[in-house]
């Protein structure tokens, strides 16, 4: 039997993605509200979580035959490491990845590209602050 997996994300979740997870167990949608999470875990082998959720020792209780909970973001404090040990699930993350994450820009430069066009379409961007296009790696706003 292919392992269950749970992917507990309302939105924006790459279809390529979902095709490769697809290939590797029976995928499913489901927990992607406040609340339901715990009641979406009953024979789920692999969970793949945001920072939407906090997976305590009470969603952990919920998922008795989770193996693997994926969390595809560098900081784990909405994860209780401790009692997924202890209940033998891996947790894989992006902890360790900062090597392979600092070429990663794309989140400083679309953060910095919104504020702008939110700063031009309000007037506050005056032709005088104009400058050439930056690269934004390694800078800081403010």
């Amino acid at each position: 039997m292919s392992p269950r997996i749970l992917i507990a994300e309302s939105t924006g979740f790459s279809r390529t993605a979902r095709a490769t997870l697809e290939r590797a167990g029976d995928c499913c949608r489901g927990g992607s509200r406040s609340g339901e999470l715990a009641c979406s875990l009953e024979n789920v082998d692999v969970l793949w979580v945001r920072l939407r959720h906090r997976i305590d020792v009470e969603v952990l209780a919920a998922a008795r035959q989770l193996r693997i909970l994926a969390s595809p973001t560098t900081g784990l404090d909405h994860i209780d490491l401790v009692e997924a040990s202890r209940r033998g699930v891996d947790v894989i993350s992006l902890r360790d990845a900062g090597e392979f994450l600092k070429d990663v820009r794309a989140t400083a430069e679309l953060t910095i590209g919104l504020t702008a066009t939110r700063m031009v379409s309000s007037g506050s961007w005056s032709p005088q602050t104009r400058r050439p296009g930056t690269p934004s790696a390694r800078r800081s706003a403010g």
